[in-house]
């Protein structure tokens, strides 16, 4: 229920963002046939290299479905570097290799799908951008440190972190505009 409200209260600000909101379904918790059971089941598996401890799935960060069905998944642990998996979950391959410089990853957090479909990757103060077919375009530094976002189609990112200004102090959700400059905080 408090998801719910909260989601409720930000249909205006995807609205703002530009996002197409689907309608708004609801499941009766009353089934309404005699024979009819919700049962939680796998929807699911991601089929890791066995060897995937060494490059960054000793722990999940995010898993996100790409437009045309792929996933990436990031994790970390002692390399964590990204991966495309397949429509069926199965392992592809790794989005770059661990470092600092430009398409290498040292903690990449969340995974967005951004305007033409193309990939942007957080991580700290970084923002990885690639192709719709997961191949590098370039690496930007961002003036704050952003783990997740919501693109919206003009490439503004609604964000919620602890953003440390005097000036946004207590305000949980940013608007960062497409050059990487903070827009608006509220909330």
């Amino acid at each position: 229920v408090v998801f719910c409200a909260l989601a409720m209260q930000l249909l205006p600000i995807g609205a703002a963002l530009g996002i197409q909101q689907p309608p708004m379904r609801s499941i009766s918790s009353t089934p309404t046939c005699a024979g009819c059971k919700i049962e939680p089941g796998e929807s699911g598996l991601l089929q890791l290299p066995s060897d995937s401890l060494s490059f960054g799935f000793g722990s999940l960060g995010a898993i996100t479905r790409l437009p045309h069905g792929r996933f990436i998944v990031t994790g970390m642990n002692e390399t964590p570097v990204p991966a495309v998996m397949t429509k069926t979950g199965k392992f592809s391959h790794l989005l770059g290799r661990k470092g600092e410089g430009p398409g290498e990853f040292e903690q990449p957090e969340g995974v967005a799908i951004a305007p033409g479909d193309s990939i942007w990757i957080f991580e700290g103060p970084r923002k990885h951008v690639f192709t719709p077919d997961a191949r590098w375009v370039r690496t930007e530094r961002l003036t704050h440190w952003i783990f997740n976002g919501l693109v919206g189609p003009t490439g503004k990112v609604l964000v919620s972190e602890r953003i440390g200004t005097p000036d946004r102090a207590g305000y949980p959700l940013h608007i960062v505009r497409p050059d990487g400059e903070l827009g608006i905080s509220f909330g």
